[in-house]
């Protein structure tokens, strides 16, 4: 009776979480700057506790031209394989350094259509990102208590592991946060969010 099942099961709503390396990006130039840049700027709180968050980077950032370019690249391919307008632009973007102990709180991108992370350095046992599913309610009706293995249906939160060199892109809308970094360095990224251009 059970064996056909999968065969009638649609998928009518969907949350697309997009990864790609750069690896062809000098890593070790870009890290160097977004240090130097924290020495020389005092941090923001926003979704940080504990980190350090830049405020909205403005004006020429040499070393991180390339990285726009393959974000804008990215961003326009990710909205035309969803069926959303192009083109897109980033809309703004900050340095993320979260030092051993630290960690975001979760949080939301308002106003912003597409939002994305670009991972710097990320130590073994940093922490990963985590996404809350979007649907209302949802603890309400898939708890402990009924699920036998989760799945993309039955999960409350979606914890993704970046690697260095990753890029990360994602709607908006998706509730997220940061796990305690647990190692012993840094970790480090760039966050953005994209817009239509009108």
């Amino acid at each position: 009776m059970y064996d056909t099942i999968d065969d009638m099961i649609q998928d009518i709503f969907k949350t697309p979480l997009y990864n790609t390396v750069f690896d062809h990006l000098d890593n070790k130039s870009m890290i160097d700057y977004v240090l130097q840049y924290k020495r020389n700027n005092p941090s923001v709180v926003v979704s940080n506790d504990g980190g350090y968050q830049s405020q909205i980077l403005t004006g020429a950032h040499l070393p991180l031209n390339e990285l726009f370019k393959d974000i804008d690249y990215t961003c326009n391919a990710y909205c035309q394989r969803l069926g959303m307008k192009m083109p897109t632009k980033i809309d703004n973007l900050w340095i993320n350094i979260n030092p051993p102990g630290s960690y975001n709180i979760a949080h939301r991108h308002p106003l912003s259509l597409i939002s994305g992370v670009f991972y710097l350095s990320v130590p073994k046992g940093s922490g990963g990102i985590v996404f809350t599913n979007p649907i209302s309610m949802f603890d309400m009706f898939f708890g402990k208590n009924v699920v036998d293995n989760y799945t993309p249906y039955n999960t409350i939160d979606y914890e993704y592991n970046p690697i260095a060199n990753e890029l990360i892109l994602f709607p908006s809308f998706l509730t997220h946060r940061v796990m305690t970094n647990n190692s012993d360095s840094d970790r480090i990224s760039l966050a953005f969010n994209c817009s239509v251009i009108v």
